[in-house]
């Protein structure tokens, strides 16, 4: 019998079971892993059916989404543009019954804007309230569907509605600027034939502007005195700064008023030029508002003993100034009267606001 040396019986002993062992463990192993492949490959598999049915049955669904998007973009479109067309309309209607033109008038204007801003529009109505003083326009357009046709719509009804109000205010109580300018010079503003001013920045030009010398003769303008001469240049700054302030308990009242205290005002047409008159001048132009002043007719006498006969009322949007040379230039702004501005409305009769 051999004797066995330590090591070599160690080795016998303990590493062949552990080689044994190791290789039990590892063919385990890879029977466990490919069961796992087959249950994943089979569960894949289900999976994909699944996702199959899901979008077969969701497909109509995604179309439909697909379909409202196109078709309410389209139609979003064309009612803004709708929408502008009414509103430009309605806004000229009210223009000419301002005016006294007419309803006639203000409906043949109505119709033109429509079919100038927008092709293929229905006028559905044009309705004109003389008591309110309001002009609603209606329109509508019938745009053809793109994909909604799968479901059997085949057209879009679209319409637009803008309703416009013209104003005539008797008097004025609160916050006139004491600047008056005859009327030919609004008259020529408001008609607007002729634009040849950017007011907005679209390159476009879209109001006239007037440029306007000091005076009492047509076409000019002037300063006026709620207090009565002499008008010192502070007190004209004062008065002059946004918002314009008049003295309490005074009024002024227009032509048409039928009051029998209608305004003629003292005015003044001397050049006022100090820092605190250009401080207001220019507040007013980087406030971007209009201001609400006086339309006079006829004036009288010179000077500081000029008087005024109040026409209308108006907003005035002023661009610049040239305080030496007694000119100033800006242009009218229709539809821009505040409720803060005027205190009576009547019958009297273009309010140029």
């Amino acid at each position: 019998m051999h004797k066995l040396e330590p090591v070599k019986y160690l080795k016998h002993m303990f590493l062949k079971p552990v080689e044994r062992r190791f290789i039990a463990v590892r063919l385990s192993s890879r029977r466990s892993l490919h069961g796992l492949r087959q249950r994943t490959s089979r569960l894949v598999k289900g999976e994909k059916g699944v996702v199959a049915i899901l979008v077969a049955l969701l497909l109509p669904a995604i179309f439909g989404m697909v379909a409202l998007t196109t078709d309410l973009g389209i139609a979003f479109s064309t009612r803004r543009q709708l929408q502008n067309a009414s509103d430009a309309a309605a806004l000229a209607g009210a223009r000419d019954m301002a005016l006294s033109l007419g309803q006639a008038t203000a409906i043949a204007s109505a119709t033109n804007y429509v079919n100038s801003n927008i092709s293929g529009a229905e006028i559905t109505g044009i309705d004109i309230d003389e008591v309110a003083r309001e002009i609603t326009v209606s329109t509508r357009r019938n745009d053809p569907a793109v994909f909604a046709r799968v479901f059997g719509i085949n057209l879009m009804n679209i319409t637009a509605t803008a309703t416009a109000h013209w104003y005539h205010p008797d008097y004025v109580l609160n916050k006139l600027c004491p600047i008056g300018i005859e009327a030919s010079v609004f008259q020529l503003a408001y008609d607007n034939d002729n634009p040849n001013y950017d007011s907005d920045g679209d390159g476009i030009y879209d109001v006239t502007l007037v440029d306007i010398q000091i005076g009492t003769q047509p076409g000019n303008w002037g300063w006026l005195d709620w207090n009565g001469p002499p008008l010192s240049a502070d007190t004209l700054a004062e008065w002059l700064g946004p918002p314009c302030t008049m003295p309490p308990g005074e009024t002024v009242w227009g032509e048409d008023s039928d009051h029998p205290e209608w305004s003629l005002e003292p005015g003044d047409t001397g050049v006022k030029n100090n820092v605190w008159i250009r401080k207001a001048l220019d507040d007013w132009i980087d406030s971007g508002e209009s201001m609400p002043i006086v339309v006079w007719q006829v004036s009288e006498k010179q000077g500081g003993n000029t008087t005024y006969e109040i026409l209308r009322f108006a907003a005035f949007r002023l661009v610049g100034y040239n305080l030496p040379q007694g000119r100033i230039w800006g242009y009218y702004v229709e539809g821009e009267w505040d409720d803060t501005w005027v205190v009576g409305g009547g019958d009297s009769g273009n309010d140029y606001g």
